[in-house]
């Protein structure tokens, strides 16, 4: 809080880079007889007239800080482009098994998977135990599988397919179900990174870009060869320049004022001079 002779002030001030700015004051009156009394002196119709200038004088800064906000918009458009790129950057690349089937770290599982797809199957035994023999009795064998979209954010998974708890009486025939699955699917798995549905793309994408070493199906991949701080100067009118170049640009300016100022002015004719041929 900022006090003076008859105002405090209060300042809720706050910079979010390349999202938000805020200024917020407000002020109180500080009760001051001596500070009060003179404008007291003056009539009503008067006071009224002079709130208007004041209120004049005040918006008139407020214009100039709204302008002043639509420069802080240009900049921080710019910080948040560049915080968009290094949140594109952070991805970190999916884990996967190179397409070749891996005991899962979960009990009975394997698993398959490339940068695209992972499929997982387990087997397990549903038993009880037998009172009469002391032995565990097997009831049924029961497989659950599933095809599914490995994707950098495990939030954005999708399940394509598969099925939970289908129960078998005999093991040979759970397992003969479970190679028709991995065959129906071996089609996924046939590259590291074989080509995204265009329906998936957003999923393997982050800021509306798609990430490294994924295509998407029936569509080149984009490219460019614009340097990043070319392409900030082109948004920016130069914003990005190396100090060293903005020295000799200034440099060059200077020079050629103090050049112009340097050069004897051409005399003035006077007024109904002849001029010399």
């Amino acid at each position: 809080m900022r006090k003076t002779g008859y105002y405090s002030a209060n300042d809720c001030d706050f910079l979010e880079e390349g999202e938000k700015l805020r200024l917020e004051h407000d002020l109180r009156f500080q009760p001051n007889d001596k500070i009060l009394l003179p404008l007291v002196n003056a009539s009503y119709f008067e006071l009224y007239e002079l709130r208007v200038l004041a209120v004049s004088g005040e918006k008139k800064v407020f214009e100039q800080l709204k302008e002043l906000a639509e420069v802080w918009e240009q900049k921080a458009a710019l910080t948040m482009l560049i915080d968009r790129a290094l949140s594109y950057k952070r991805v970190p690349q999916v884990e996967h098994t190179s397409n070749q089937w891996q005991q899962s770290h979960y009990r009975d599982t394997e698993i398959v998977s490339n940068m695209v797809y992972k499929m997982s199957v387990s087997l397990h035994e549903d038993n009880h135990y037998d009172n009469d023999t002391g032995q565990f009795v097997s009831d049924a064998w029961i497989v659950t599988w599933g095809v599914s979209l490995n994707t950098p954010d495990e939030y954005r998974t999708k399940k394509i397919a598969g099925q939970d708890r289908k129960r078998f009486s005999d093991k040979d025939a759970a397992l003969k179900y479970i190679d028709g699955r991995k065959k129906a699917y071996t089609h996924l798995f046939t590259e590291i990174s074989p080509p995204i549905p265009e329906r998936y793309a957003d999923r393997f994408s982050k800021n509306g870009l798609l990430l490294p070493g994924y295509v998407v199906e029936g569509k080149p991949p984009l490219t460019t060869d614009v340097k990043a701080v070319d392409f900030l100067n082109a948004l920016s009118d130069g914003e990005f320049m190396p100090d060293t170049k903005k020295l000799s640009v200034l440099g060059k300016i200077s020079d050629t004022k103090s050049q112009q100022k340097a050069e004897p002015a051409a005399p003035s004719k006077k007024k109904n001079e002849p001029e010399i041929t």
